[in-house]
């Protein structure tokens, strides 16, 4: 037996029930690993109120994201051993018991070598990081010809993908409302730090267009942000949408005039080898010191309801918010 946090019916944040649960079978492609911290992203918190698209069979333990030690391993698995320190950032279509656990049971290709890295920032690089590449990379195709910027860039996909297009020479322009958050940017190495489009006057909106000029926008809040991205890029610049939160009126002659594109990224959508390719080339980075993720307000695993509350509410610090795992 272990402790897991468990949802056995959708709601609110007092349905994460901190409970004892079975570990999984070991299949012959899956890894055990005893975690010292799991992540948790805030499309968990929709995924447990049962309206998302995704919407997983009960009872569920959730997480994608975790770092710690490895346990055991499948008949046919051969890149890890038992003792080896690892991380794991995992898809719903991977076979994954969930890291809001002690231990959590997982396809051999959602694990990554930690190295010397410590288990909380393991933790911190997962589903983040993984939709960050996706934007910037993938989609993105961000090349040091480009000016890049990231609307909510103190989230956490927000700094993985800030550092991904540094990592590849462009130049990077990142908002946040807070002050103290844009200082912290400038530290992750943002050229430029400002508050979010949609705080600013027309005049500011037009002085940033004529000033930036942004090739590529990394859309976090497409829903308040859109129409304001289409007017300030660059004729013939993309825009990639990662997040949004309802509905916009948009004006079609932008997009049309300037010939934007206009992308939409869905990190579900991903193939096992585009996630496979990510995650090493994420873990390689990880383990060089070439991406630093940021570790934000940490939650024992007992309170993960108080967890999800707080990113809910909006009060959790600059960084990703775990939960600490006491094995």
């Amino acid at each position: 037996m272990m402790k897991s946090i468990v949802v056995s019916q959708f709601g609110q944040a007092d349905q994460l029930k901190y409970e004892d649960n079975e570990l999984p079978q070991l299949k012959d492609n899956q890894v055990q690993v005893k975690l010292a911290y799991a992540g948790i992203n805030p499309v968990e918190t929709y995924i447990r109120t049962g309206e998302y698209a995704f919407k997983p069979d009960l009872p569920w333990t959730p997480g994608f994201d975790g770092a710690g030690v490895v346990e055991g391993v499948g008949a046919n698995v051969t890149r890890f051993k038992e003792g080896d320190h690892v991380f794991v950032a995992a898809l719903n279509h991977n076979d994954n018991s969930g890291t809001y656990s002690e231990q959590v049971v997982v396809d051999e290709m959602c694990v990554e070598p930690l190295g010397e890295v410590a288990f909380d920032k393991g933790a911190s690089l997962g589903l983040n990081a993984l939709t960050a590449y996706r934007a910037t990379m993938t989609k993105g195709q961000v090349s040091k010809e480009d000016v890049v910027l990231i609307n909510g860039a103190s989230g956490g996909v927000g700094m993985i993908a800030l550092q991904l297009a540094k990592i590849e020479g462009a130049t990077v322009i990142a908002t946040a409302s807070h002050e103290d958050d844009q200082k912290r940017l400038l530290a992750l190495g943002a050229d430029h730090v400002m508050d979010h489009l949609s705080n600013l006057t027309k005049d500011q909106v037009g002085q940033f267009k004529e000033e930036f000029k942004p090739t590529l926008i990394i859309e976090t809040l497409a829903n308040k942000n859109l129409e304001l991205d289409l007017e300030v890029v660059k004729p013939h610049g993309r825009i990639v949408l990662i997040g949004s939160k309802g509905t916009i009126e948009v004006t079609p002659r932008f997009i049309m005039g300037k010939e934007l594109q206009v992308l939409g990224m869905g990190i579900w959508e991903a193939t096992k080898e585009e996630h496979r390719d990510s995650l090493s080339h994420l873990g390689k980075l990880l383990r060089t010191e070439k991406i630093d993720p940021i570790v934000g307000k940490v939650f024992d695993l007992k309170d993960a309801s108080k967890a999800h509350q707080a990113i809910e509410e909006g009060k959790t610090k600059f960084g990703k918010t775990l939960l600490k795992i006491e094995n």
